[in-house]
């Protein structure tokens, strides 16, 4: 099995137990329920976060610094994507975002990965913001 860790805090994220999809080289795109029908807040312990449209720009302005750093170390190539993808993924579902639920890892960590959930039945997590991990 697969553990989907964030690159900056090393929380447990999500498992390859989740159905997923790449969307656009920028998130992934993951079931909230697993194939033996877990509940994947409840499996990760993700913590509960507040953001408004204002103070998720802030944190996602913060948050690409950091994994941008970290891909420059690890996997130069993957800066220019990272930062293009995210960006104009973040552009494209702004307007959405106050309907968003946002969670973080299960340390709380506002610098990691904050993950957004739109609907019941997926979450979003950064495509480069986690690094698979045989558990």
């Amino acid at each position: 099995m697969l553990i989907y860790k964030d690159v900056i805090t090393g929380d447990n994220l999500f498992s390859d137990q989740y159905p997923f999809k790449e969307v656009g080289d920028a998130v992934y795109e993951v079931s909230f329920t697993s194939v033996d029908g877990k509940n994947l807040v409840e499996e990760f312990n993700l913590q509960p976060t507040f953001f408004d449209k204002k103070s998720f720009l802030e944190n996602f302005r913060s948050y690409g610094l950091v994994v941008s750093k970290y891909l420059e170390e690890s996997n130069p190539d993957s800066v220019r994507p990272f930062q293009a993808n995210s960006m104009a993924y973040v552009k494209e579902h702004l307007q959405n975002i106050k309907d968003f639920e946002f969670y973080t890892g299960p340390s709380g960590i506002l610098e990691g990965m904050v993950v957004m959930v739109p609907d019941e039945e997926v979450a979003l997590f950064w495509k480069y913001g986690v690094q698979p991990s045989e558990s």
